[in-house]
């Protein structure tokens, strides 16, 4: 019996051999669902730079010029960074915790520039958004509106049962509270800023509440809360060219339930002190009030966002660089009834399926972010979709974009470029763009967070990939319903400057035209009508550039003729054009592909596809390479990476196929100046049909594996008949 079963074993492991690995089965990567990309015209790609705890952006040492260039350069690598990705927007936190990046008459300076209250010298805003302008990028300004303090503070009111972990809160000493924010806020008073926080006694107390999480907030049933936010985002929106003003995912902190002895708070979650908000909430309800205290905290939330999303409208009348009101939520809006139960007043009708206790913006921060975007309160709405294609990416992409269906608030995507590392795909972020427009979600733009995380590590590679994938052209930004964009016609295009690069490839500086958002260039076969605009329209894009005083790189093709276009400030394209006049080539040279090997013309279902690639650069230069996968006419990446020098060779995996097709490989091989590529027909087949392998460099390995091929389903019977005459000669 011992026998048989051995065998069994043996037989059960060459049929699982043939079946594929759970993990590699993704029916999101699988490139017959996803439609070939099509380069964006308008589309938001931004980064989070967050300066709370100097995340992104380190402190200014001093007030000295030296210390203050020292930070200048420091920002200008971020715009560095995001334009070499292609990227249009950068969103800066200027009110980290209740403090300004800019000299305020509300809010002191901010620790996290130079010290809390410390004049840096300049105004790091104003300089800010005229550098970040003269890219043709957009600067947005992150607020966190209600938060105090970033740390948290030694006296509480909760505790966590240590045999659940869950955390309660409990009956406080309320004079403790009130006299640990007498002396924490004694010392910030600066003279000729007003601020909640410089009140003293019952009001500061009342002004400013501890978080259950155990940072300081300002009270957000407060009039002074609503009325200070308000000159804040006046005081921003008059005296600066600001593109956007975001508020995050911080509203009411996250509540716990009361387990303390007091019968009125029974039953009930609290997010800031349950003493002062329960008399908050019964002064409410004394004057009419008729809402649950979890209606009541969203309203006062409402209130907030409504009051602000009016003021900035009124204020765009009249201002040319229009200032977009976005806000950046958690990723869930709010289970739905049947998540919760009848009765739970955590549930909400046409909420989100899932559990009824994940977390959710209006249940969790009583934050009712799909009634501002579907009121179009704000102009774009940005959930923080901090999870991947394999976990519940889709669903929650998928129900913003078919709740804001008929709604003109835009929808980008909080992307999580600082989860690259830990999941270790560098594909992932390349795929869930790839499926989103696939897929016709109705998703406007990407915010990366963090910066740092597209500058190193995994993040970095995964960035790399979508800028050479996808974004291989500037887009222009959205424009946003609410205001009138300057729709001035561009009659005449200044000519570019061009110079010669390398083979086929041209420097371009663009010289700036008045109104112009951004350039296109269009190439044609050399014979082809432009004469007008509908045939001008018909030329291939080749290159596209925000930086309208910038320079970049052309790289044409033989019999081609290329004209350049332009976008007016209300993103339309305008029927001037001007015709490029390309210089004289001299001879250069590029890297040198000495060998590419391993490359069948036939692989079976499920067998890696790999590749020896050697190449050469006659300057030395480091060369990078990407290997791209061609079927139907769309090209996917595979693989990334760079070829040692000391070596100058390196083995790449192209990964693996579970369905037949027929399709090419390309190798593309870059130094940074030039490009190189071959490509190379393969098949991916059932059962091999050539003879002999028609590389010159076959390894035994494919040999093998082609042998494995022909163990076919009468070999599988043939065995599982062996055993069965074993057992009948043991009985």
């Amino acid at each position: 019996m011992k026998k048989i079963k051995y065998l069994l074993f043996i037989i059960t492991l060459m049929t699982l051999a043939f079946l594929p690995t759970a993990s590699s089965i993704k029916a999101w990567k699988n490139p017959v669902k996803l439609d070939p990309y099509v380069q964006e015209t308008e589309e938001f790609r931004a980064a989070w730079v967050a300066s709370v705890f100097n995340l992104d952006i380190k402190q200014q040492k001093g007030t000295s010029e030296n210390a203050i260039n020292e930070w200048k350069a420091q920002y200008l690598a971020i715009l560095d960074t995001l334009q070499s990705y292609n990227m249009n927007a950068v969103v800066f936190q200027i009110r980290p915790a209740n403090d300004a990046f800019y000299p305020s008459k509300y809010n002191p300076w901010s620790e996290f520039l130079v010290g809390y209250g410390v004049d840096p010298g300049w105004d790091p805003l104003k300089w800010m958004i005229e550098v970040t302008h003269e890219r043709g990028i957009q600067y947005h300004a992150w607020l966190n509106p209600y938060r105090v303090t970033a740390s948290t503070y030694t006296v509480t009111y909760s505790t966590t049962d240590p045999s659940t972990k869950i955390k309660k809160l409990i009956d406080y000493n309320e004079s403790e509270i009130n006299a640990e924010k007498d002396r924490i806020f004694a010392n910030k008073t600066i003279e000729g800023v007003s601020n909640p926080i410089f009140a003293t006694g019952s009001q500061l107390h009342h002004n400013v509440l501890l978080g259950a999480e155990g940072k300081y907030v300002l009270n957000p049933a407060a009039d002074e809360t609503i009325e200070h936010l308000k000159l804040t985002i006046e005081e921003i929106v008059d005296n600066y060219d600001i593109d956007g003003i975001h508020f995050d995912d911080y509203f009411y902190p996250d509540d716990s339930s009361y387990g303390g002895t007091k019968a009125e708070l029974k039953g009930k979650t609290f997010s800031v002190e349950p003493y002062v908000e329960m008399k908050d909430y019964n002064e409410y309800l004394s004057n009419g009030g008729d809402k649950t205290i979890y209606d009541w905290r969203r309203e006062n939330v409402n209130e907030l966002i409504k009051s602000l999303s009016d003021l900035i409208r009124e204020k765009n009348e009249s201002k040319e660089v229009k200032c977009a009101f976005g806000i950046s939520p958690a990723a869930r809006w709010a289970p739905s009834i049947e998540s919760c139960g009848v009765g739970n007043p955590r549930g909400v009708k046409g909420g989100m399926d899932g559990s009824c206790n994940d977390y959710y913006s209006y249940s969790d921060l009583y934050a009712d972010t799909y009634k501002w975007a579907k009121e179009e309160w704000i102009d774009y709405i940005l959930p923080q979709n901090y999870t991947n294609l394999d976990g519940n990416y889709i669903k929650i992409s998928r129900w913003w974009s078919t709740a804001l269906g008929s709604s003109n608030t835009k929808l980008y995507i909080g992307t999580p470029s600082y989860q690259i590392d830990t999941w270790g795909d560098t594909l992932e972020l390349y795929y869930q763009i790839r499926y989103n427009q696939s897929t016709k979600l109705n998703v406007d733009g990407y915010c990366m967070y963090d910066y740092t995380s597209i500058t190193e590590k995994k993040g970095l590679s995964a960035m790399l990939t979508v800028q050479k994938a996808l974004w291989k052209m500037d887009a222009l930004t959205p424009l946003y319903a609410a205001y009138t964009y300057d729709d001035s016609i561009i009659n005449t295009i200044n000519a570019p400057v061009l110079t010669w690069s390398d083979t086929n490839t041209y420097n371009v500086k663009l010289n700036p035209t008045d109104k112009v958002k951004g350039y296109e260039i269009l190439s044609f076969d050399e014979n082809a009508d432009i004469s007008t605009p509908t045939l001008r329209q018909k030329g291939q894009r080749v290159a596209f550039k925000i930086d309208t005083d910038g320079e970049f790189i052309l790289t044409t093709e033989p019999g081609k003729k290329y004209i350049m276009v332009a976008y007016n400030e209300s993103n339309k394209l305008q029927d001037a054009f001007v015709e490029l006049t390309l210089p004289a080539e001299p001879i250069n040279e590029a890297p040198v592909i000495t060998n590419i090997s391993k490359i069948n013309a036939e692989y079976l279902i499920n067998e890696e596809i790999k590749v020896d690639l050697s190449a050469t650069d006659p300057e030395g230069k480091e060369l990078t390479y990407t290997v791209y996968i061609i079927e139907r006419n769309e090209e996917r990446v595979v693989a990334t990476g760079t070829i040692p020098t000391s070596t100058n060779s390196v083995s790449i995996s192209a990964g693996q196929y579970l369905y037949t097709f027929t399709g090419q490989l390309k190798v593309v091989v870059e130094d940074g100046k030039h490009q190189v590529e071959q490509k190379f027909d393969f098949a991916v087949v059932n059962e091999y049909t050539q003879t002999e392998e028609p590389t010159p460099d076959p390894e035994p390995a494919k040999k093998g594996c082609k042998k494995k091929s022909m163990i076919s389903l009468s070999m599988l019977i043939s065995l599982s008949t062996f055993v069965l005459l074993l057992r009948k000669k043991d009985e």
